[in-house]
């Protein structure tokens, strides 16, 4: 394993997340000065200002498409952060139209930081994930996945990173035909089930849903479906899509019986059944059209597994592939990371390491706790920053020291009832609002543990109610803390 003179090792597989949190203004404004800065990026710069040329090829196939107003308007932000860095409109927005050629982006620029750091080439790099997990992306991270693994040099990874922007471009066209704009806020949800079979009662509990909207349900336990679901992520983790009112309330029902659900900061009607006309259509007129036409799957520089069956691609039209999966297909995340487990099974190496492009993680670790293998994963945005602060530390004057009293939150996320995130936790302390409850027996049989069975005293003396408590009063000393600070 390759370590760069700072101690980080280089990874054995690639993953490129999908669009799942929102960038903020001064990550693009980072990322905004690497571009104009890098020796390879400078034609990104010029490729991401024609888009524009590639909408009008779009509006021109289909006269509703030439109807989204809002298209070009999009573009226009987002060639507006190219020429000067302005990034409010491009960072609020949640319309797949500017959001997937802007995950593009983003996964591209960081995987020529992350060689930068390492001091690496791509060709280099390539060597290593061969022999490791392969390239992998996940939904919309299949786009620089794609691009990425099926190039020779930092040259083609540029050139390849266009066209999959601009079939991005395309399928979110597609995509928004239908969407009403208007309304605002997520098409996409992720849902947590607590056990096998809470999909079906989701399914139930919005018998409407299905018969007069076009997407939702699916539990992929039972592979039942209701109309659509989006993604699996692992066995108790689902994607949902609809309108975003509907959504709405799902997601309050859902909170409502302790389920965590989580808005996708993207928008569209995507992976719909429904879109299989439309898929085949966006193929045929990537056929004919060369600006939107990936090199076929025979120019794979490294392992690439499917979305939909977990197998290698080997002989497939990339564009098509790339095109039907998220316009039309369910993406089987976790059918593709159990194949990768036992591929990294049988190389006999016991531990791994995963750089995970894009923002946000989505990679479950249970197919690989399954077959007791050891994997860390390197967040590249964190690496990036965490490298481009230390340099900086490292050039303050002599003799500079941290006041004494000097707080430092090196890294912090939580899981916990009414927060999902640690903005949603600050939220929930600052109100001084409490959540705490004795925990469900279907979670954990307090009274029927081996503990338990010790020591009767044990239940009354020791309650969940009580310790959720006193974690909630340590929460709170700590928010007090960091307010002092």
């Amino acid at each position: 394993m390759v370590v760069n003179p700072v101690g980080h090792h280089m990874a054995l597989v690639a993953v490129f997340c999908p669009q799942s949190k929102a960038p903020g203004k001064s990550y693009l404004n980072e990322l905004h000065l690497f571009l104009h800065h890098s020796k390879y990026l400078e034609p990104s710069i010029q490729h991401l200002l024609d888009l524009n040329g590639v909408w009008i090829i779009l509006a021109n196939e289909r006269q509703d498409i030439a109807y989204l107003g809002q298209g070009l308007r999009y573009l226009e932000n987002l060639s507006e952060w190219v020429n000067t860095g302005k990034s409010s409109q491009i960072a609020s927005r949640m319309s797949g139209i500017i959001s997937l050629p802007l995950l593009v982006e983003i996964q591209t620029c960081q995987y020529f930081q992350y060689l930068e750091l390492h001091g690496k080439s791509h060709s280099q790099f390539l060597a290593q994930l061969r022999a490791g997990g392969g390239i992998q992306g996940y939904c919309g991270g299949l786009l620089p996945a794609y691009a990425i693994a099926c190039s020779k040099n930092e040259a083609e990874v540029v050139e390849n990173a266009a066209i999959a922007a601009r079939i991005a471009l395309a399928i979110e066209a597609y995509g928004e035909l239908g969407d009403d704009e208007s309304v605002p806020g997520a098409t996409t949800i992720v849902v947590r089930m607590k056990r096998a079979g809470q999909g079906d009662e989701l399914g139930d509990k919005f018998p409407g849903v299905s018969s007069q909207m076009p997407a939702y349900i699916l539990s992929p336990i039972t592979k039942q479906t209701f109309k659509q679901v989006r993604a699996v992520t692992d066995p108790k983790t689902i994607s949902i899509i609809g309108p975003v009112p509907v959504l709405l309330k799902l997601q309050s029902y859902t909170r409502e019986h302790g389920l965590l659900v989580q808005g996708m900061h993207v928008r569209g009607k995507v992976h719909n059944r429904e879109n299989f006309a439309l898929a085949q259509e966006l193929c045929q007129l990537g056929d004919r059209t060369k600006i939107l036409q990936l090199p076929n799957a025979s120019n794979l520089q490294a392992p690439v597994g499917s979305n939909k069956t977990g197998d290698l691609i080997k002989e497939e039209s990339l564009t098509h592939e790339i095109v039907t999966l998220i316009l039309a297909s369910r993406c089987e995340w976790y059918t593709l990371l159990t194949e990768i487990a036992k591929d990294l099974d049988l190389s006999g190496l016991r531990t791994h390491l995963f750089a995970t492009f894009g923002i946000g993680d989505c990679i479950p670790l249970s197919p690989f706790h399954k077959l007791q293998l050891q994997i860390t994963k390197v967040d590249v945005q964190s690496l990036v920053s965490e490298t481009t602060h230390r340099v900086r530390i490292d050039r303050l004057e002599d003799g500079y020291s941290y006041p004494r009293d000097a707080v430092a939150i090196t890294g912090a996320s939580c899981r916990l009832p009414g927060a999902n995130s640690m903005d949603e936790l600050w939220d929930l302390i600052s109100s001084g609002i409490s959540r705490h409850t004795e925990v469900p027996p279907d979670r954990f049989d307090l009274h029927g543990s081996f503990r338990a069975s010790q020591d009767r005293k044990f239940t009354d003396n020791f309650t969940a109610a009580l310790l959720i408590k006193q974690t909630v009063s340590i929460m709170r000393s700590f928010a007090l803390t960091l307010t002092k600070h």
